[in-house]
């Protein structure tokens, strides 16, 4: 796992609520976790929800950074871990 992805791991570990792809990218990017290319962190939430580790929520979000244009974006919620 590379240093952005524990970033984001941890920070997912520990968000309680629902959250964006873009709210943990954000969050990582304030801490200097960076992804070597923007489309990795597509790939990382892919392979969460593969993984079980977030769901889909069915909502959708407006993106908040400027360069996104305003598209809408996925919001998810990190799934119950036994004991939960």
């Amino acid at each position: 796992m590379t240093d952005w992805q524990q970033t984001a791991a941890t920070i997912i570990a520990s968000h309680a609520g629902d959250f964006t792809g873009e709210d943990i990218r954000l969050a990582c990017r304030e801490r200097g976790a960076v992804a070597h290319h923007p489309n990795a962190w597509g790939a990382y939430v892919r392979d969460l929800l593969r993984d079980g580790v977030i769901e889909r929520t069915g909502e959708f979000r407006a993106m908040r950074d400027t360069t996104s244009h305003g598209r809408e974006t996925r919001v998810y919620r990190r799934k119950a871990l036994d004991g939960e």
